[in-house]
């Protein structure tokens, strides 16, 4: 029989701080401890697409933007 290595969340070291990526292809979020471990399960990427205009420029919508950083803390 194989024991569970999962970690319940109050076994890691606090505060736990929340950390969130938004790069220019995804929205990355994660908890970390203390000690800068990452809380198991809890990190979550979030792609998203820029938008290319036919001049070459690039942007990305806010609103867009605000969807994948609350789904991925959510």
């Amino acid at each position: 029989m194989m024991r569970s290595t999962s970690r319940h969340v109050s076994e890691y070291e606090p505060p736990l701080v929340l950390a969130i990526d938004i790069g220019s292809s995804s929205v990355r979020a994660g908890l970390y401890d203390a000690r800068a471990h990452v809380v198991e399960g809890t990190e979550v990427r979030r792609d998203h697409l820029l938008h290319v205009s036919s001049d070459g420029g690039v942007e990305e919508l806010a609103e867009h933007v605000q969807a994948c950083v609350e789904g991925a803390v959510d």
